[in-house]
């Protein structure tokens, strides 16, 4: 039966390069979509690993003064903020917190090996405010803040990627001259500053109080039920305090109200991608349909002639499906050394880690779905042509 079908599929060799081509380019296309599609939906479901409930965040900007009067401030207004009743605890960093929209990269080195990470920063009550659970080790220190210690947190990322142990006291490298050496005091889990974003190898690092500045942000958390004290205190905070202390509050932001915009807008992204990707896949079904149905209702007189001769209806079947499936199975091989050069020269979606096995499976799923489309495409005119009486069909001839 193969060797027939490859005869035949050899016999038709012009009209074939044309399906051929096209099959190749729907799963290309295919593929690639499916890839972003998955990528995203992945991405977006990941937990971003802290807790934002009943936190704030207020951006301070400080007014002509340097790093020792604005670490002096700092304290003044934590000082302030951790009287008030309805206050459960503050934390200070410089621009690393939650859905902030920004991020700084450097260098990391450990044992030889580079990449570049993610570097956030953060004082003592950093973790504990967001609920950022430690893994292994410890949170560094308010003494170490202070002493501006080199000391770090890394994600389980980071240990994956440069395939080092999960374990405290390995030194690794920070920024271009690779001569800042910092030691891991602990290990926290993947950690991202926002709900749609990758995860990447991150670094965690004192805050550095010589930004301090340049401005700072407090993020508070609220005990629960106590929401409208707070307004109650950053009125005070407005109206007295900042003023008084040389600086100004330009923002303060709800965590959760800021996180529900972004999941709101990423959401609407993910359902405008889920729909294009319908779009596509009913546009890739319909053409498939009308060119494979096509050339089997082309073939009824054929068809005919077999049946004449002895062929059986489920013989019929099996030939036409066979036909289209290994005419598939041929335009996949290009599509599988294209989706791996894709994978090799990292143009797939970043959003994850490219492994033999996302590829793997990916390509298997574009190759199930158009498996379905052609074969919904030659099953229907099939199945009919295998009815035609053979009689007829001689008479014709």
């Amino acid at each position: 039966m193969i060797t027939m079908i490859l005869k035949y599929l050899w016999a038709q060799r012009k009209s074939n390069t044309l399906l051929f081509v096209e099959l190749m380019f729907a799963g290309i296309f295919l593929f690639f979509i499916l890839d972003t599609a998955i990528s995203a939906y992945r991405t977006y479901r990941i937990p971003e690993g802290f807790n934002v409930e009943r936190c704030y965040v207020l951006h301070f900007v400080a007014k002509d003064i340097d790093s020792v009067k604005a670490l002096e401030v700092n304290e003044k207004v934590s000082q302030y903020l951790k009287g008030r009743p309805e206050i459960e605890g503050i934390a200070a960093t410089f621009q690393s917190e939650p859905y902030s929209g920004s991020s700084v990269s450097t260098s990391c080195i450990v044992n030889g090996k580079e990449l570049q990470v993610q570097l956030m920063e953060g004082d003592a009550s950093f973790a504990s405010i967001l609920g950022i659970p430690i893994l292994n080790g410890r949170w560094f220190t308010g003494a170490e803040v202070l002493q501006n210690s080199k000391v770090c947190l890394v994600n389980e990322s980071l240990c994956a990627t440069l395939n080092i142990p999960k374990m405290v006291g390995t030194e690794i490298a920070l920024g271009a001259n690779s001569t800042e050496k910092r030691r891991i005091v602990g290990i926290i889990p993947d950690v991202k500053t926002g709900s749609f974003e990758k995860v990447n190898p991150t670094v965690f690092t004192p805050l550095d109080l010589r930004e301090m500045k340049y401005g700072w942000k407090t993020i508070v958390k609220v005990r629960k039920g106590m929401e409208d004290g707070f307004a109650t205190t950053l009125k005070l905070l407005y109206g007295d305090i900042a003023s008084s202390l040389g600086i100004e509050i330009r923002a303060v932001e709800d965590f959760e109200t800021k996180k529900a915009i972004i999941d709101l807008s990423k959401s609407n992204m993910l359902s405008g991608m889920m729909w294009c990707t319908i779009f596509f896949l009913v546009n890739v079904f319909l053409g498939i349909y009308v060119v494979f149905s096509g050339r089997v209702k082309k073939r009824f007189q054929e068809i005919g002639i077999r049946m004449a001769i002895g062929a059986s209806r489920k013989d019929i079947v099996r030939m036409v499906t066979g036909e289209s499936l290994l005419l598939l199975v041929l335009s996949f091989i290009p599509v599988l050394l294209i989706a791996i050069n894709l994978a090799y020269l990292d143009k797939l979606e970043p959003t994850y880690a490219v492994t033999a096995w996302r590829v793997a499976g990916e390509f298997c799923l574009t190759f199930i779905i158009l498996a379905l489309a052609v074969l919904a495409s030659v099953l229907i005119p099939a199945l009919k042509a295998s009815k035609v009486n053979p009689a007829i069909v001689l008479h014709y001839e």
